[in-house]
């Protein structure tokens, strides 16, 4: 029982930390290819502190084509001004890069108001024309969502660790208490059976002192009386059976009470 109620407390602890580290909030975005270019990837933006991180992977690339990117003011396909500059990509010979830009100058929830976007160009300096683009989704309603669940899934959790301990009590008790009365009546069954074969007995040995005729007393030699001591010792054995199934039985009964 306490080390279910342990392993429930553990369980809950567990889940309330993976509750408070999912928090952190980000948003994934498809950059897709524009203005006739084969430039695409992802863009994630996360929370970093009081600021931003920004994580572009784009391939499509000229082999060690350098290309700059900014978050702009607007919308993909209505632009506006660059509002936050972001590290340049370099392609490998593969046509494939990436790079992680972190802001401090801007919040998560500033950014993610839907009124953004990023944007990769043709070249670094000047940027020359767009290849890829993503819109910056409103993330405020995700996270949310996102809050809620974790707390019910805190909730559920902890609901079933708490139904298992108490199924556990239950089962406990359950097998103790047939356990219990089985061996109650066990020794119940072996204190009859040692009653009735010391009765038994005693009544054989009574029928035998009797001896022939009538159950007249044997006469020894010397005209003493001949009657033995056959049937005060068969009632001691009886009684001394008894004495030691009752002991038995009160043994059981305390291991099982524990």
């Amino acid at each position: 029982m306490k080390k279910l109620s342990i392993l429930g407390v553990a369980l809950l602890f567990i889940v309330t930390l993976g509750a408070a580290m999912a928090q952190t909030k980000s948003v994934t975005l498809e950059m897709k290819p524009v203005e006739g270019s084969k430039v695409m990837g992802q863009a994630v933006i996360s929370e970093e502190g009081t600021g931003i991180k920004v994580s572009v992977k784009l391939s499509g690339y000229a082999a060690n084509q350098a290309s700059a990117g900014h978050i702009h003011r607007g919308k993909c396909e209505a632009q506006g001004p660059v509002v936050y500059p972001l590290n340049t990509i370099t392609a490998d010979a593969a046509g494939v890069g990436m790079t992680d830009t972190v802001k401090t100058d801007v919040t998560f929830a500033a950014v993610t108001t839907g009124e953004f976007y990023v944007q990769y160009h043709q070249a670094a300096n000047p940027p020359g024309t767009q290849v890829s683009c993503a819109n910056i989704v409103l993330a405020q309603a995700g996270a949310t969502t996102a809050a809620a669940t974790t707390a019910a899934a805190t909730t559920a959790a902890a609901t079933t660790a708490a139904a298992t301990t108490a199924g556990a009590t239950t089962a406990a008790a359950t097998t103790a208490a047939p356990a219990t009365t089985a061996a109650a009546t066990t020794a119940a069954a072996t204190t009859a059976r040692a009653t009735t074969a010391a009765a038994t007995t005693a009544a054989a040995t009574t029928a035998a002192a009797g001896g022939q005729g009538g159950g007249v007393p044997n006469t020894g030699l010397g005209g003493n009386t001949g009657q033995t001591d056959s049937f005060p010792m068969a009632l001691f054995v009886g009684l001394l059976l008894v004495l030691i199934s009752a002991g038995a039985t009160y043994t059981v009964a305390r291991r099982n009470s524990k």
